[in-house]
């Protein structure tokens, strides 16, 4: 039975001001899935709109069904005709099948048109797993164009109730979402290194930071109680490094924290307001500000002191910044004219900052796990922007959140 797929995302049509974006020039490919079995074909259509979709968000390709007959499997030689007449410039077919055990065998082949190499892959998995499936190959197709492997990932967010908040994990995409925390004052989840997140905890009496591992669900405290009129953390995804706002009398200072020992690697201490920091995944590169409201200052250095800080631009309405992984780029939401505008500049500062969207607000932006993609979110609600092709897609989250962060694969 060959399913294809009913939404087509040749053009996004999205509002003029927040996330719009022309894509028919994006290159082009095709899909089609193939349920071997009819009791698996709305398993075909789950798998198919996942891919689709996660195509969309990754930006550098856009998906549609493939025409009729050109593509008749993962083990078929694929009608060249067809898809050179379509425009296609890689094609994607994929068999599903059951196996004895109750699991299915998923089949997949992507087929480059110009070339006519292709590119094979096989996954055996429950029916209820499929999702993930579906962002693996879509992985693997992106990687083909020079894409990272972001779609398989996850992403961190704080939902607000009348009682607190709960932080909330959930896949890329928004689905699969479950509380990993009960009711508190919670703010600032930031992934670390493994299976470790890291959240800002309100107590009576202050403030701490503390550590979550999502495969033993263990807590622990990382530092003591502390005063914080501003609250601010970040985390390196790949070095047991923190960097968190704390207050001392009047003075609010950034002090960046190895969790592995305890130690203080370094303590800012900085005239004026101090806005929450932002550091690269190996902990080796902070970015800051500091200033009053209007006038304040991009601040780059090294996250151990061993460098004194760089300013970044000129002064401006700055309200949150986003370290690529790579520390090349940062990403930075900025109030012009009463609007709030994300954008990115790379930490040399020999390129101006490039605008991306324009909203009524938006929250603190969070790069993917190889820094080719944002995720925004605002007035406008929720979406990922490629910050190469400038292509972009909404995500539609479970309900209203806040305060993301996104990282790689976890449990």
């Amino acid at each position: 039975m060959l399913l294809r797929a009913c939404i087509v995302v040749a053009a996004l049509a999205l509002p003029a001001v927040g996330y719009a974006q022309e894509r028919a020039l994006l290159p082009l490919a095709v899909v089609d899935v193939n349920a071997e079995q009819a009791s698996l074909s709305t398993a075909a259509e789950t798998l198919e709109r996942v891919i689709v979709a996660d195509l969309e968000r990754a930006g550098r390709i856009r998906a549609t069904p493939a025409p009729e007959g050109a593509l008749n499997g993962a083990f078929a030689t694929p009608n060249v005709a067809l898809l050179v007449e379509s425009g296609a410039r890689r094609a994607l077919a994929i068999d599903i099948s059951n196996r004895l055990d109750g699991r299915v065998t998923i089949a997949a082949r992507a087929f480059d048109v110009a070339t006519g190499s292709s590119d094979g892959m096989q996954y055996v998995s429950t029916p209820d797993n499929l999702r993930r499936i579906g962002h693996r190959i879509a992985d693997r197709l992106n990687s083909l164009d020079g894409g990272g492997a972001d779609l398989d990932s996850r992403l961190l967010g704080v939902r607000q109730h009348d009682a607190g908040a709960r932080i909330v994990i959930m896949d890329s995409d928004g689905a699969n979402f479950f509380f990993v925390t009960s009711v508190g004052e919670f703010s600032h989840p930031r992934f670390g290194p493994g299976a470790n997140f890291f959240y800002i905890a309100r107590e009576t009496n202050g403030s701490r930071v503390m550590a979550m591992n999502l495969e033993t669900n263990r807590r622990e405290a990382i530092t003591g109680v502390f005063v914080a009129a501003e609250s601010g953390l970040a985390a390196a995804r790949g070095a047991p490094v923190i960097a968190y706002v704390r207050q001392d009398g009047a003075e609010a200072d950034i002090e960046v924290l190895r969790t592995s020992d305890g130690a203080i690697l370094h303590r800012w201490q900085l005239d004026g307001w101090q806005g929450e920091p932002a550091l690269d995944q190996h902990g080796t590169q902070i970015a800051f500000l500091s200033g009053e409201e209007g006038a304040r200052q991009i601040l780059i250095a090294s996250a151990d002191g061993a460098t004194l800080p760089v300013t970044l631009g000129l002064p401006g309405d700055y309200r949150h910044l986003s370290l690529s992984p790579d520390g090349a780029w940062l990403a930075v939401v900025s109030r012009v004219n009463g609007a709030h505008q994300v954008g990115v500049i790379p930490v040399t500062g020999v390129d101006p900052f490039r605008v991306l969207a324009t909203s009524e607000h938006f929250d603190r932006p969070s790069w993917s796990p190889s820094g080719s993609l944002l995720f925004v979110s605002g007035a406008d609600g929720a979406a990922s922007i490629n910050v190469t092709s400038d292509a972009r897609a909404r995500i539609r989250l479970p309900f209203d959140m806040e305060d993301f962060d996104w990282s790689g694969l976890l449990p």
